[in-house]
């Protein structure tokens, strides 16, 4: 009885590799997306944003993104064009508030914690005036290049910000049919 599981679960193994290699071989497409933040990486692979050196207290960064797929049998990129991006990230900031800033990996994350230099505790209060760090939604142009703005503060200096995007697909918004990326990016001087 055992042999016969065995030689089963072997056929159906082969089988469904058959099926995959046909699959592979009728569609030579493979989705691409990723973020391009234009910035240095340290060996760690984080991204580097340097605050500004002219004592402001704001820093704004521009970072793209890329939509499209690769095609295996041309060797070539088709660009996504008109393909609306998602943009989030883990840090907030209110409008004179020199002193900190708010943080919270949405999906992630249950509360916004408030970072100061030397303090941090759970905030549990109204959130309507968070500022966020980065732009709500781009939409990719003719090369499937998106871009926003990426706005962050001197506080949060020695951070890291999650820069997170997506794209939904067109049928149902359903978060996990997305295409999805997130890169660490640390506030440096």
């Amino acid at each position: 009885m055992r042999s016969r599981w065995t030689i089963l679960l072997i056929s159906l193994t082969l089988l469904s590799c058959v099926w995959l290699d046909e699959k592979l071989n009728e569609d030579p497409l493979e989705l691409v997306f990723t973020i391009l933040p234009q910035l240095n990486q340290n060996a760690d692979g984080y991204y580097i944003l340097p605050l500004n050196s002219d004592g402001k207290q704001i820093t704004n960064h521009t970072v793209y993104t890329y939509v499209g797929a690769r095609d295996y049998n041309e060797l070539e990129y088709i660009h996504a064009e008109n393909k609306t991006v998602h943009w989030i990230s883990n840090l907030f900031w209110v409008m004179d508030d020199t002193l900190g800033y708010y943080r919270k990996r949405i999906r992630f994350e249950q509360d916004f914690r408030y970072i100061t230099t030397d303090t941090s505790y759970i905030y549990s209060g109204d959130t309507t005036a968070f500022q966020k760090t980065v732009g709500c939604c781009s939409t990719s142009d003719e090369d499937g290049i998106g871009s926003t703005i990426l706005t962050v503060i001197s506080s949060m200096l020695g951070d890291t910000l999650v820069l997170e995007a997506g794209t939904f697909d067109e049928y149902d918004n359903f978060p996990e049919d997305t295409l999805y990326i997130s890169v660490p990016i640390i506030i440096t001087k």
